[in-house]
């Protein structure tokens, strides 16, 4: 019993001084330690520790030299030191208790309002991460559900194609058999004589399930979104797009390795006038912006100087008469940093020619790049759909 209230008292001191020196050095965490329920979770405390640990090396050690030179006094005069303690343990406990609830009262009257500021920062900074790890994506596939009115499908390519992506033994018929059989038995006897007559019945049934046949419109539609999915195709609407694409890119680049840098750089004076929007550029982030802009002029030249398989324009096309039976339509995808147009050669059928009068129209175009970019500055496409 007189180790247990020597135990209480020294614990209570040890929280005291634990409450006490590290609202002063923490107390937006002391905060929310003691009035916003993490008491109770585990990384929060270990979160502390790391931070004490980390950022205030020298003080832990300087506190635990205290704590060792204390307790070595303690041990000198124990004669003196726990004989007093016996007898006002419960004075010094209570004592305890009301510097810790004091110490609780005062962080949250002068750091509620900074608290509520930081975990709002927090809120605010996954967001935005949230943000910027999906920042300029684009679900493409989305835009291709069904139901899809088809301008123009090539329906034997379509077929093609998709017995390609189709399992070589994928199942198209099943036969299920049910075999029962039914007998019975009756006896006749009379006098002197009996006898049994004994009679059976077999019945099978059969049935069969076949798969429904897709239509070439819906074979089409499986055939797209399976090439974007698998990134076997590109999906391009302008060269704007493009471009924005690749500064997104970067950007959530530059986000992650900054999220996740273990000795993020300073926060310093220069750096925060860097972040401010009035003011001007700097020489350095001039030329580095330069020298992105020629790097992602250049990336655009090889793709589409290196352009092959099956792509999805998106855009407003141009119809005009090529002959009595065709048409062309074409695309202009982008004007600096290279003048291309995407231009495609398409059987002169009833829904198409009905847009001859508008001259141009959106229209989305899945087809294979025959000719890439050229000194022509025209990429030729052989459509498969026009939607």
């Amino acid at each position: 019993m007189i180790y247990g209230k020597r135990i209480l008292v020294v614990l209570g001191i040890v929280a005291v001084l634990y409450f006490a020196i590290g609202s002063l050095i923490y107390p937006e965490w002391f905060l929310g330690l003691l009035w916003d329920a993490k008491f109770w979770s585990l990384s929060y405390w270990l979160g502390g520790l790391f931070y004490l640990f980390s950022e205030h090396t020298y003080a832990v050690i300087v506190v635990l030299v205290v704590a060792l030179a204390l307790a070595a006094v303690t041990a000198k005069y124990r004669d003196r030191v726990w004989p007093f303690v016996d007898r006002v343990w419960g004075w010094l406990v209570a004592s305890c208790l009301l510097a810790v609830f004091a110490t609780a009262l005062l962080v949250y009257r002068f750091e509620r309002r900074q608290y509520e500021s930081a975990v709002g920062l927090e809120a605010s900074l996954a967001q935005l991460d949230a943000v910027m790890r999906t920042m300029g994506e684009v679900d493409h596939l989305r835009d291709l559900e069904p139901p899809i009115d088809f301008h123009y499908i090539d329906r034997d390519r379509v077929n093609s194609l998709y017995s390609e992506l189709t399992p070589e033994m994928e199942e198209s018929e099943r036969k299920i058999s049910n075999h029962s059989s039914v007998s019975g038995k009756a006896g006749v006897s009379g006098g002197p004589i009996s006898g049994e007559v004994g009679a059976s019945k077999d019945a099978t049934t059969e049935s069969a399930l076949k798969r429904t046949a897709n239509t070439p419109e819906r074979e089409c539609i499986e055939i797209m979104k399976f090439v974007l999915s698998t990134k076997r195709s590109n999906y391009y609407t302008q060269g704007g797009a493009w471009f924005m694409e690749r500064i997104f890119r970067a950007a959530r680049e530059q986000w992650v390795k900054a999220k996740n840098d273990p000795n993020p750089p300073p926060i310093t004076k220069r750096s925060l006038e860097a972040l401010r929007l009035d003011s001007p550029p700097t020489k350095e982030q001039q030329e580095q912006a330069r020298q992105r802009s020629e790097e992602h002029s250049q990336d655009f030249k090889n793709e589409m100087e290196s352009l092959a398989g099956v792509v999805i324009v998106d855009g407003q096309f141009s119809i005009k008469q090529l002959s009595q039976d065709s048409l062309v339509i074409s695309e202009e995808y982008s004007e600096k940093p290279l003048h291309i147009v995407f231009r495609a050669v398409v059987p002169k059928v009833s829904e198409l020619q009905k847009m001859l009068a508008m001259h141009s129209t959106r229209l989305r175009v899945f087809g294979t790049v025959v000719k890439p970019y050229g000194k022509d500055g025209i990429i030729e496409l052989r459509p498969i759909a026009i939607f």
